[in-house]
């Protein structure tokens, strides 16, 4: 159904008495929906007041077992309340459960509820299915309003791909991408200059601040071979130095898409001066056209190149 677009779930709320029911009932929904159960979802080491909060706000719809002992339950008192409140606030779908025999407060008897009282075979099969039913039902509608939002949203993007040559966006993405690279240089620049270069081997640098994988040094015999760039994850780009007598001469940098296809080639002096640039929209097997804008790139410090 649609939950793929919502990443939305069903809770189920419920008393422990009332526990193996609960999983039958979550098992049995979950190949079409996805099903908040706090057995199955509670993370440990987490607060568990947090965790049950959280879940019902991601839900589109709300399951309270109803029995003796669940209406006896302050935790799911609380649930309950809250599923109601949401359910005229933010358009949540509740529906009470009637597992076993019970005094139903006045809220729920308002809500469309489902009949599990009977345990036969058919009974059951029967009652989920009008229990899938309403929850199809409610997807449906809520699907309806975000792929309407969904169209909105992209309107601009599809806008600008018929305005836009396919080699314009690939350009875009280039520009991006050097501007992540250059910001992981100046950013970084502080932690790098703090260490030595190796003899052999490869170090990995994170950002400060997020502790995210950003740079991956590599040395052999005593120099710095290559220096890769990384951005959510991925290789973005890759600096190769060029030694002359043992002396650094020229840095060379490729940019990667999202394939890791080589689709910009720069070089460096010394000086960290661009000399040429080759743009390389079919990928570097195939000729690449020049490709023109101000850019510079210093080499790392003599210390971080040669081990000493």
């Amino acid at each position: 159904m649609m939950n793929w677009l919502f990443r939305k779930e069903v809770f189920i709320s419920y008393s422990r008495v009332d526990q193996e029911f609960a999983e039958w009932l979550a098992r049995r929904l979950s190949p079409e929906f996805a099903v908040w159960l706090d057995i199955w979802k509670i993370e440990a080491g987490k607060p568990f007041p947090d965790q049950i909060t959280k879940g019902l706000k991601k839900s589109f719809a709300g399951l309270v077992i109803l029995s003796p002992d669940s209406l006896k339950s302050e935790p799911v008192e609380d649930e309950w309340i809250t599923l109601y409140r949401q359910s005229f606030r933010r358009g949540r779908l509740l529906i009470p459960i009637r597992y076993r025999d019970c005094e139903i407060p006045a809220p729920l008897k308002r809500q469309q509820m489902i009949d599990f009282r009977d345990d036969s075979n058919v009974a059951r099969e029967e009652s989920l299915g009008n229990l899938k039913g309403a929850l199809r039902k409610r997807q449906l509608s809520l699907g309806t309003v975000a792929l309407i939002l969904l169209f909105i949203f992209l309107l601009p993007t599809v806008m600008v791909a018929i305005a836009f040559p396919s080699d314009r966006r690939t350009r875009e993405t280039l520009r991006r991408t050097q501007r992540e690279v250059q910001a992981v240089e100046m950013h970084l620049a502080s932690v790098t200059e703090s260490y030595r270069a190796l003899q052999n081997g490869r170090r990995d640098y994170k950002d400060p601040d997020s502790g995210e994988h950003r740079l991956t040094d590599i040395w052999e015999n005593g120099q710095l071979i290559f220096r890769d760039f990384y951005a959510g994850g991925r290789l973005i780009a890759r600096d190769s130095f060029r030694y002359i007598n043992g002396t650094v001469t020229e840095k060379v940098r490729t940019y990667v898409d999202d394939n890791q296809r080589v689709y910009l080639i720069d070089r460096f002096t010394q000086a960290g001066v661009l000399t040429t640039k080759r743009y390389c929209l079919a990928g570097p097997e195939r000729e690449c056209e020049p490709y023109v804008d101000d850019m510079s790139s210093p080499l790392p410090s003599p210390w971080l190149m040669f081990y000493r």
